[in-house]
């Protein structure tokens, strides 16, 4: 078959009708864990160290670190166009606002759900947040009472005109959450999930999910895509539409390509498999549970 752009369209439409994109995670999975088992020691030493698996790569630090204003500037894109493409009563729109709120709240709600698990399990089972005696050294002397040196888990010596003491194991007893640990030392020890996988797996099945709404209310709105193919240049073409479900795929692709970044060089297999099974989590609960529920969709995005 000669493969043009129309069939790319095609194929990009067909594969959308369905969630086959979820078997995507798995796979990227495990083609990083095979590639990691089979590569020579010397290319996966290299490979490790190098400028585009590092976490400080710039890709990283729009995608990865800000993931959450991309994700936000995306989705709040994805609701414009649908207003300005939906029924011009005032039903719809107020309709289409609150559907979108709602899903905000629970991607909000469900990733602080799950890093909270997450984070409690590391403890349970035995990590903690590693800081240096040094960095506790200097916390202590910019404390100069009694309630700060209480707040960072430390000892006041003295009622008047005392000093706090403050060890390593004191101030890490109080941190509780990785995102905390990572502003003062490293989060070391226990069964520790990947937050990483879940995160990114979380964000980029959300933006799956809304590019497949923006296909069916794309061709709703076009008779002739009601065919087995798509219209000519229907994703090619220049318009508002494309330039968001471009922009929404290549997004979505940056994401995956760090999703086999960490199968390749982080964590256990069994941390970034629970890392996944998270991921799937709240879009899942979504995507397919709310709208499989007609009461559950009725009161929440109708």
């Amino acid at each position: 078959m000669h493969f043009t752009a129309i069939t790319m369209e095609t194929l990009i439409a067909r594969f959308l009708h369905t969630p086959r994109f979820y078997l995507i995670y798995p796979i990227i999975l495990a083609s990083g864990l095979t590639l990691r088992f089979i590569s020579p020691h010397g290319l996966y030493t290299w490979l490790q160290h190098s400028y585009w698996v590092s976490s400080k790569n710039f890709i990283n630090q729009i995608f990865a670190h800000n993931g959450n204003t991309v994700f936000l500037i995306l989705f709040i894109a994805v609701l414009v166009l649908r207003l300005a493409d939906a029924p011009s009563n005032h039903q719809s729109r107020v309709s289409l606002t609150k559907q979108y709120t709602v899903k905000l709240g629970i991607k909000q709600f469900g990733l602080w759900a799950l890093f909270y698990i997450i984070d409690h399990i590391f403890l349970a089972t035995g990590g903690s947040c590693a800081v240096t005696k040094d960095f506790t050294s200097v916390l202590a002397q910019g404390i100069t009472s009694f309630e700060e040196c209480f707040k960072v888990n430390g000892t006041w010596v003295r009622l008047n005109e005392g000093f706090c003491s403050l060890t390593p194991d004191q101030f890490s007893g109080k941190i509780t959450a990785a995102q905390v640990c990572y502003k003062f030392g490293k989060w070391e020890g226990g069964f520790d999930i990947s937050g990483h996988y879940c995160f990114l797996v979380t964000l980029s099945l959300i933006l799956w999910n809304e590019l497949k709404g923006l296909q069916a209310g794309h061709e709703a709105q076009d008779l002739e895509a009601q065919t087995k193919s798509v219209p000519e240049k229907a994703w090619t073409k220049i318009s508002t539409l494309n330039v968001l479900r471009w922009v929404l795929l290549l997004t979505i692709l940056i994401w995956m390509n760090m999703l086999f970044v960490t199968a390749m060089f982080y964590h256990s297999v069994s941390e970034k498999l629970f890392g996944l099974v998270f991921g799937f989590v709240t879009p899942s609960f979504m995507y397919l549970l709310i709208p499989y529920f007609p009461i559950m969709e009725k009161y929440a995005y109708l």
